[in-house]
C-alpha cells in the first residue's frame, strides 16, 4: 500500500506545505512498505489536502475505493483549516497533516477490513501525539 498525496492550495500555503508534505509522505511510505496486508487488494490511497479560505472542492465523485486492472485505489479529499494552518508554525501545521491522514485511514477502516489496518493508524496517532507534546 502506499499513500499519495497532493494539494490544493493558495502560493502562500504550498510554500510551507511544500516543506512537511513529502518528508511525511515518505515517512509513512517506508512505515507502509514494512506491513504485511495479506494480499490486499487496496494499493493506494490517494489524499488531496484542501486548504483553502473558500469552497472549492475537488473530488466530485465524493471518497471511495476504485477498481482498476484487479487492484483499488481509495482517494479522498480533506480540507485543512486555512488560517490554522496559515497562522500555525511548522509542528502545527505537521500536526494537520496527520489528523487528516489518520482521518483518511479511519475512513478506509470503516469501509474495508484490511489486515494490520489498525497497526497503520497506531503508528500515525504516535506521530500526533508526539506533535502534541
Amino acid at each position: 500500500m502506499k499513500l499519495w498525496m497532493s494539494s490544493e492550495a493558495p502560493k502562500g500555503i504550498t510554500r510551507f506545505l511544500s516543506k512537511l508534505d513529502i518528508p511525511i509522505e515518505e515517512d509513512l511510505n517506508n512505515y507502509l512498505k514494512s506491513i504485511n496486508y495479506s494480499n490486499e487488494k487496496l494499493t493506494e490511497v490517494l489524499l488531496v489536502l484542501i486548504i483553502r479560505n473558500d469552497d472549492f472542492t475537488v473530488m466530485k465523485g465524493g471518497e471511495g475505493i476504485r477498481k482498476h486492472r484487479g487492484e483499488e485505489s481509495y482517494g479522498c479529499s480533506l480540507r485543512i483549516d486555512y488560517n490554522e494552518f496559515k497562522n500555525g508554525n511548522e509542528q502545527t501545521r505537521k500536526l494537520l497533516i496527520y489528523q487528516a491522514i489518520f482521518t483518511t485511514f479511519d475512513m478506509i477502516a470503516k469501509k474495508k477490513k484490511i489486515k494490520n489496518l489498525e497497526v497503520v493508524k497506531e503508528y500515525i496517532n504516535k506521530k500526533i501525539e508526539e506533535l502534541n507534546k
